[in-house]
């Protein structure tokens, strides 16, 4: 089965990763999990994606020939126009790295794809199931601050919600946990 598990930013994606890949390891099972920001930053180091990232944002987001992720974030985030560029030559080289991943793991027994972008790189296509990870509507955490500038550039909360039936909201407690190893159990996980 291929899972994908999406939302915004700083919702408890990983978390909910860690949760699966915790449960699956109890039960002698094995979980190849598809990271989308570890694959952008490796795509990151791509001499060709480097060349085509500083010909469009400048040479400034560089340190010692390699692009340096927080200055590329300040400038992508700057602006709409920006984060679109940058989305036009991320999204094809994401997709494709994602779904050679999932080619060579397809004897896996799950395989789970992450980002907070699936649906806009196309990935939701090539899963079996959905799930939707969001904060509880009233948590008033830190990650809220943290990550807003990058919010205000993906899917609203409810567009999310439109994605699967799926949803799992995270209330940073052990209801969280248990939400997600029930659906585990079910599915025979």
């Amino acid at each position: 089965m291929i899972l994908g598990i999406t939302g915004p930013v700083g919702a408890g994606k990983s978390t909910a990763i860690k949760i699966i890949q915790k449960h699956i390891q109890l039960n002698s099972g094995h979980v190849i999990h598809i990271d989308i920001d570890r694959l952008g930053h490796i795509l990151l180091k791509q001499k060709k994606v480097v060349k085509e990232i500083v010909e469009l944002f400048s040479a400034s987001i560089l340190i010692d020939g390699e692009i340096n992720r927080a200055r590329l974030a300040n400038q992508v985030f700057e602006n709409k126009k920006n984060y679109e560029k940058m989305t036009q030559i991320m999204y094809p080289l994401l997709k494709e790295a994602a779904e050679s991943r999932v080619q060579k793991a397809s004897n896996s027994a799950l395989i789970v794809i992450d980002g907070a972008v699936l649906n806009e790189i196309g990935l939701l296509e090539i899963t079996q199931s959905v799930w939707v990870i969001l904060e509880e509507q009233n948590q008033n955490l830190e990650s809220k601050s943290q990550f807003a500038n990058r919010r205000k550039f993906q899917a609203t909360r409810e567009t999310y919600k439109s994605l699967s039936p799926h949803i799992f909201y995270n209330s940073y407690t052990k209801e969280f946990e248990q939400k997600i190893e029930s659906w585990l159990i079910e599915n025979n996980y």
